[in-house]
């Protein structure tokens, strides 16, 4: 019996061992599985992590671009905004439509009409008035910048027939298809009439029977310019391109220079339209000017050619003259306007000395620099004698077409 029971004894415990080994086999495997399974957990949360990262880069970058497209969106509607009203937008107009713009506002207690109308032509012209009773307005020629029209007024209207030179300009908002004026023309009777805004006189297009009606009476500003008696701002009267022809012709016809040498030009030195006559007798020098409707002499028999002196030279349109004369010393320019009148002379010595003398006589040492400024050095300069060119017949048939 006891070696009964210490044979089962050895049996079971055979059978753990025998059992203990698979286990610890199974457990390792188990533990195995785990390891591997906590890696690719692992592994996969990384990407996991490496994903939801990208995404919320991705989300962040998707945002900013979203705050952009809203910024944009902002910017856009403040530039459309800006259009509107009081135009604040930074939207630049480049053109605007041609034809006639009006303001028309009737004040029926005291019986009478505002008006404001603006015809813009095509060839970059334009007439403006403005009126409570008589009509006061400019025309000249127009440009547009940012959101203003630029009216450079050539000559000041009124309601009769003559104009005034002058050299200004007058401001008006573009604002769509309408055109603004807040210069105030009539802002003391703001108070009196306080519907009206004297400062905000907005003009709307006119319809297409209204722009065909005006141009029958102001077909372009060169109609108007025509037909007027044209007076400059000190109040003399300024003697029209189309009209200067016929005094100068009367003018060669009374010097009757018969020398086949003489020779006549057109000098245009200053800004007018109206170019004075020049008269080269081969060595002598005329210049003659019109000053209401009489031909005036500005310098006669003037010798060039002896002496060192070179005689006169200068820059169209700018009102100077120059005068250049060698001696002993050096040379000397001479500065006039274009009324020949001299205004100050510059000496250049071979030594290498430069002088300045005004027009009272009183002289001063300058500078090379000052000498080249002042001599106008490396300036377009043209002979007066260079425009002469014309025999007498030339030159009168010339002013007759």
């Amino acid at each position: 019996m006891e070696n009964n029971e210490n044979t089962v004894q050895n049996q079971e415990k055979k059978n753990k061992k025998g059992l203990s080994a698979p286990l610890v086999v199974i457990m390792l495997i188990v533990v195995l599985i785990i390891g591997i399974g906590g890696g690719y957990l692992l592994s996969k949360n990384d990407n996991l992590f490496s994903k939801n990262d990208n995404l919320f880069s991705k989300n962040e970058t998707q945002s900013n671009n979203n705050n952009n497209n809203e910024s944009q969106i902002q910017n856009t509607s403040n530039t459309d905004d800006g259009n509107k009203g009081d135009n604040k937008g930074n939207q630049s107009i480049s053109v605007i439509p041609t034809g006639l713009y009006q303001y028309k506002q009737k004040i029926e207690k005291d019986d009478f009409t505002i008006r404001y109308s603006l015809y813009l032509y095509d060839n970059g012209t334009f007439k403006y008035e403005h009126s409570i009773a008589a009509p006061t307005g400019a025309i000249g020629k127009y440009t547009i910048k940012d959101n203003n029209l630029i009216l450079n007024v050539q000559y000041l209207t009124g309601s009769d027939t003559g104009i005034t030179k002058t050299n200004e300009t007058i401001t008006l908002k573009i604002n769509n298809n309408t055109i603004i004026d807040q210069n105030g023309y009539y802002k003391d009777l703001s108070k009196k009439y306080s519907n009206i805004d004297f400062n905000n006189i907005t003009m709307v297009k006119a319809n297409e029977s209204d722009d065909k009606e005006y141009l029958k009476t102001y077909p372009s500003i060169e109609d108007t310019i025509n037909n007027a008696v044209i007076t400059d701002i000190d109040g003399t009267e300024i003697q029209k391109t189309t009209e200067y022809a016929k005094y100068y012709i009367e003018k060669i016809k009374e010097l009757n220079y018969v020398d086949d040498s003489t020779k006549y030009g057109l000098l245009y030195v200053d800004q007018s339209d109206i170019p004075y006559l020049i008269v080269d007798t081969g060595g002598d020098l005329n210049a003659y000017k019109i000053n209401k409707n009489t031909v005036v002499t500005l310098k006669e028999r003037d010798s060039y050619g002896t002496h060192g002196r070179d005689g006169y030279d200068y820059i169209e349109g700018t009102n100077i003259m120059r005068d250049y004369c060698t001696f002993e010393e050096g040379y000397v320019y001479e500065i006039y306007n274009e009324l020949f009148d001299f205004q100050y002379s510059i000496e250049c010595t071979f030594d290498g000395q430069y002088r300045y003398t005004d027009k009272s006589g009183e002289k001063k040492i300058i500078t090379e620099e000052e000498f080249n400024k002042l001599s106008y050095k490396n300036s377009n300069f043209k002979h007066l004698r260079e425009i002469a060119n014309n025999n007498k017949e030339e030159m009168i048939k010339f002013l007759e077409n």
